[in-house]
C-alpha cells in the first residue's frame, strides 16, 4: 500500500490547532494519532519484518492495547491466500495457552488487511540475543522450557507454526515467555501444499527443517523440533548452526550436511545438551523428538541454576530487559531525509545543520541505525515520496522535516512516517527562539524513539541563552562538513566566535575541537597552538557534558593528532562507551587498533563505522589500507572502485589507489588520471609525483628535493610529520634506493610513529625489512605500540 503523505510537510489543520477531535491537543502543534479501520490508533512502531510492519495500537472501542500486524498487500489482495489467512486464523485461535500469544481478529484498512494479536510487553528472543550473544544454561532453559510448553499446546489443537524463530519468541517484562505468529507460515504456503521452489517456501532459512527446504507437503510438528533446536544451537554458542551469505546456500547446506555438533563451537557444553541440540535437529524427521514435552522432560534433567522469580514490586527476571527494546534482532532503520528550508536562499545552512543535529542525537540511541548524512544527501531539494524515498535508502521508518527563520527565532515541522504503509505515526510543529534551535532535536528525538518502541537514553542539552551561538554554530558546522582548507578555516573562525557568546556549551566546544584537529592536520606554524587549543576545548565540553560520546571522540581526535596514542585510546573507547554507533569513534578505534598490529579488531571496528556511514571516507581509505597491508588486494580494489563523491573525495580516491600500484610494484598501472582540481588542493603535487614514479620508477632530483621538503615542514610531534616520512621510504624503496628508505624511516620513528603493522607487513619495504638496520627501529616503535597494548588490557 501507498498512501502518500504530502511531500510539502504542509501539516493538517489538526497541528495549527484549527481544526482537532481531541481538544486537549489544540494549539499544541501535535498531531492526533493515525486510525487503522476505524477503530485502531496507531501507538507506535513495534518491527517490521517480510509481511509487514507491526504496530503498537490502542482498541478505542474496547480501550486496550494490542499489536496490529499489516499485511503486505501482495497477500492480503490474493483472494485464495485471504481465505488461508482466514482459515489459520480460525486455527491459531483455538489455542489458548499462557505461552501462545492469542490472535483477536482480521480487518481491512483502504484496502489492505490487517491482524490484531495480544501485545505482549517487553522484548523478544531475537532482540536479547543481539544484546548478549550468547545465554547460559541457567538463563536459556527456563525460556526453552516454555516454548516447549507453547508449542506443545499448539501442536494439540492441530496447529503447526512452521516458521519458530527467535524473532517469533517474545519475553514479557514479568517474566511471561510467548510464542507468535503461529499459522502465518502455513497461510503463506497454501493449504498445507509447500511450493516446489526455494522462492516459494515458506519459513526463515536459518531455522528451516530439511523437509520444508524440500518442498515436502507433510509437513508436521516435527518441522518446529528442527526450528527448536536451530535455536538452541544459536541460544548456547551465540551463532546460527548454518551460515552463509545465499540465503538457498543455507537452507540447501543441511540436505547434504550432517547437524553440526554444538560442542565444537562451545567446547564446554555438557554432552546431554549438544546430544539433545543435535537430535532436535536429525536430518531425518523420524530421528527427531516426536513431541515438544519430550525436549521439555529433557531439558529438565539438565542441571541449571534456578530462575530468577518477579518479586511482589514486579522485578524482572535476569534475562528480560525493563526498557523498551525493539522487537527484532536487528535495529530499526531510520533516516533523516534533508529538512528543506522553507526560508530565503541564504539560510540553507539553517535546515542543513538541524538535519545533521538530529541525525547525531538519534544515532546515539540503542536499536536505532540511522542513515547518515552522507547517504541522505542526495536528496537534498528534492520533492520526494517520503516511502519511496524511505524504499531507495532501504530503512523502515523517515523524518521529514521543514525549517523556517521566523521573526521570534525558528519554526520547524517535523513528522515520523512508516515506509511499508505511509502511516504518520508522530508529527509536531516547533515555534522557538533560535537558542533553542538544538533543543528541538532533543524534544524530536526523544518522541521518535518513543514511537518507535526503543528506549531514549540521551541527556538533553541545557539551553543557551544567546541566540547568535547556535546560529554561529550551524553556519561553522555547514562548513566544516565540506573539509578542505579554506572551508575549515572559516569554521574554525566561526566556531571561535560562538564561544564568545557561549563559552561552556559542550556542543559547540566539541565542534570547535574538531575543526581545530582537522586544521592542524593540514599542517601550518600554528598547528601546535591548534592542538592544544582543540585538546583544551575537548576537556571543557567533557567536563559539561561526560555522559557524551561526541566530546570524548574529540578528545581522543586531539590525542591522536598530537602523537599520543594511549590516551587517544582511551578516550575513544570511553566515546564508544557512551555511544556505540558513532562511526567517527568507530573509525579512530579502528585506525589505532590497525597500527598497532590489531588486524582482526581494527577492521571489524572500521567495516562498522563503514556500515554506520558507507559515504564516510576515512574508514573506506583506512580499509584500503588494512587489506593492502595483508596484501588482499581484490578486496582493496572493491573499496576503491566504490565511487567517492566532491573534490576531496576524488583526490584521496588516486591518492590511495597509486599507493596501492606503489606496494604492488606496479609499473603502469591502468585506472583514472589525477583529478583535475584547483591549486588550494595541495595534495596534487603527491598526484604528480605518484604518476611519474609509476611511469618511469624513477624519483628525479626535483622529486627527491619535494619529498624531503614537504616532510620537513610537517610539524614536529603530529602525525602529519611522520606520515610524509612514511610516504618518502616508500617512494625510496619502490626504487630500491635501501639507504634512503631506511633514513626516511629513522625520521618518522623520530617523530613519533606508530605504526608497527606498517613497519612488519608494507610490501614495498620487503627489501628494506632485509637490512640489519631495520630491526633497531622497529624494535623502538614496537616499545611505543606496547604502551598501547598496555591501554588494550585494561578492564
Amino acid at each position: 500500500m501507498t498512501r502518500p503523505p504530502n511531500p510539502k510537510l504542509e501539516l493538517t489543520p489538526t497541528l495549527s490547532g484549527d481544526s482537532v477531535a481531541d481538544p486537549s491537543l489544540a494549539g499544541t502543534g501535535i498531531a492526533l494519532p493515525e486510525r487503522v479501520g476505524g477503530r485502531y490508533e496507531i501507538l507506535g512502531l513495534l518491527g517490521a519484518g517480510g509481511m509487514g510492519a507491526v504496530y503498537r495500537a490502542r482498541d478505542t472501542e474496547l480501550d486496550e492495547v494490542v499489536a496490529l500486524k499489516m499485511i503486505h498487500d501482495e497477500y492480503g489482495a490474493d483472494a485464495s491466500m485471504l481465505e488461508r489467512f482466514r482459515q489459520e486464523l480460525r486455527l491459531a485461535r483455538r489455542v489458548t495457552h499462557k505461552n501462545v500469544a492469542r490472535a483477536f481478529d482480521m480487518g481491512e484498512h483502504e484496502g489492505t488487511r490487517f491482524i490484531t494479536m495480544e501485545l505482549v510487553e517487553g522484548q523478544s528472543l531475537a532482540g536479547l540475543l543481539a544484546e548478549r550473544g550468547k545465554l547460559s544454561t541457567a538463563e536459556a532453559v527456563p525460556i526453552l522450557r516454555e516454548v516447549c510448553a507453547g508449542i506443545a499446546a499448539a501442536h494439540a489443537a492441530g496447529v503447526v507454526h512452521r516458521d519458530l524463530k527467535p524473532d517469533n519468541i517474545l519475553l514479557g517484562k514479568t517474566g511471561r515467555v510467548v510464542v507468535t505468529d503461529f499459522g502465518i507460515a502455513r497461510a503463506l504456503s497454501g493449504n498445507g501444499e509447500a511450493q516446489k521452489t526455494f522462492a516459494g517456501i515458506a519459513g526463515t532459512p536459518e531455522y528451516m527443517a530439511p523437509e520444508q527446504v524440500e518442498g515436502a507437503s507433510d509437513i508436521d510438528g516435527r518441522a518446529d523440533v528442527y526450528a527448536l533446536g536451530a535455536m538452541m544451537y544459536e541460544m548456547f554458542t551465540g551463532g546460527p548452526a548454518w551460515t552463509g551469505d545465499d540465503p538457498f546456500a543455507i537452507a540447501a547446506a543441511r540436505l547434504t550436511s550432517p547437524p553440526p555438533d554444538p560442542r565444537m563451537a562451545l567446547p564446554s557444553m555438557s554432552p546431554r545438551l549438544a546430544e539433545i541440540i543435535v537430535r532436535c535437529m536429525a536430518r531425518d524427521p523420524r530421528g527427531r523428538f516426536d513431541a515438544a514435552d519430550e525436549i521439555s522432560s529433557a531439558l529438565a534433567e539438565l542441571e541449571a541454576a534456578p530462575r530468577a522469580k518477579p518479586t511482589s514490586q514486579g522485578a524482572s527476571p535476569t534475562w528480560t530487559s525493563s526498557k523498551p527494546v525493539a522487537s527484532g534482532a536487528t535495529d530499526k532503520t531510520v533516516a533523516v531525509l534533508p529538512f528543506q528550508n522553507a526560508g530565503a536562499p541564504e539560510d540553507e545552512y539553517l535546515a542543513d545543520g538541524i538535519t545533521e543535529d538530529l541525525i547525531d542525537v538519534l544515532s546515539m540511541t540503542r536499536g536505532l541505525k540511522v542513515r547518515p548524512r552522507g547517504v541522505v544527501a542526495h536528496l537534498r531539494g528534492q520533492d520526494r515520496n517520503p516511502q519511496e524515498a524511505g524504499r531507495e535508502l532501504g530503512v523502515v521508518v523517515v523524518v521529514q522535516g521543514s525549517v523556517r527563520r521566523t521573526p521570534t527565532g525558528v519554526r520547524a515541522n517535523a513528522r515520523l512516517i512508516g515506509v511499508a504503509d505511509g502511516f504518520q505515526l508522530w508529527a509536531r510543529r516547533f515555534d522557538r527562539p533560535l537558542a533553542d534551535a538544538l533543543l528541538i532535536n532533543d524534544e524530536a528525538a526523544q518522541a521518535i524513539a518513543e514511537a518507535l518502541t526503543v528506549h531514549f537514553t540521551a541527556k538533553p542539552r541545557a539551553k543557551v541563552a544567546d541566540s547568535a551561538a547556535i546560529d554561529l554554530y550551524l553556519r561553522a558546522s555547514h562548513e566544516l562538513a565540506k573539509f578542505w582548507r579554506a572551508d575549515v578555516e572559516r569554521a574554525v573562525a566561526l566556531f571561535e566566535e560562538a564561544l564568545t557568546h557561549a563559552p561552556d556549551d559542550p556542543t559547540i566546544l566539541a565542534g570547535a575541537a574538531r575543526a581545530r584537529v582537522r586544521l592542524a592536520f593540514f599542517g601550518g606554524a600554528q598547528s601546535d597552538q591548534l592542538l592544544a587549543l582543540a585538546k583544551e576545548a575537548a576537556l571543557r565540553a567533557i567536563g559539561a557534558a561526560p555522559e557524551g560520546g561526541e566530546p570524548w571522540a574529540s578528545l581522543a581526535a586531539a590525542e591522536l593528532m598530537a602523537g599520543d596514542p594511549a590516551a587517544a585510546l582511551r578516550a575513544v573507547r570511553t566515546a564508544l562507551e557512551r555511544a556505540p554507533n558513532l562511526a567517527p569513534a568507530l573509525e579512530l578505534s579502528g585506525r589505532i587498533l590497525l597500527e598497532a598490529g590489531e588486524i582482526d579488531r581494527a577492521v571489524a571496528n572500521l567495516r562498522k563505522a563503514l556500515t554506520i556511514d558507507p559515504s564516510s571516507l576515512a574508514p573506506r581509505w583506512e580499509l584500503v589500507r588494512a587489506h593492502g597491508l595483508l596484501r588482499e588486494w581484490k578486496q582493496a580494489d572493491e573499496l576503491l572502485d566504490l565511487p567517492a563523491e566532491g573534490p576531496g573525495g576524488r583526490l584521496s580516491k588516486y591518492l590511495y589507489r597509486s599507493r596501492l600500484a606503489l606496494w604492488r610494484g606496479e609499473d603502469h598501472p591502468d585506472f583514472e588520471d589525477p583529478p583535475a582540481l584547483g591549486p588550494e588542493f595541495g595534495a596534487l603535487a603527491f598526484t604528480r609525483l605518484f604518476r611519474e614514479m609509476l611511469r618511469t620508477r624513477e624519483l628525479s632530483d626535483a622529486h627527491r628535493e619535494a619529498l624531503d621538503e614537504a616532510a620537513a615542514k610537517a610539524e614536529a610531534g603530529t602525525r602529519r610529520r611522520a606520515l610524509f616520512w612514511q610516504l618518502n621510504a616508500e617512494f625510496y624503496a619502490y626504487v630500491f634506493e635501501i639507504d634512503e628508505a631506511l633514513a626516511s624511516i629513522g625520521e618518522a620513528v623520530s617523530a613519533g610513529l606508530l605504526d608497527i603493522c606498517w613497519m612488519d607487513r608494507c610490501p614495498v619495504l620487503d627489501p628494506v625489512r632485509k637490512d640489519a638496520r631495520f630491526a633497531p627501529l622497529r624494535a623502538e616503535v614496537d616499545a611505543r605500540v606496547e604502551r598501547v597494548r598496555a591501554v588494550l588490557r585494561e578492564t
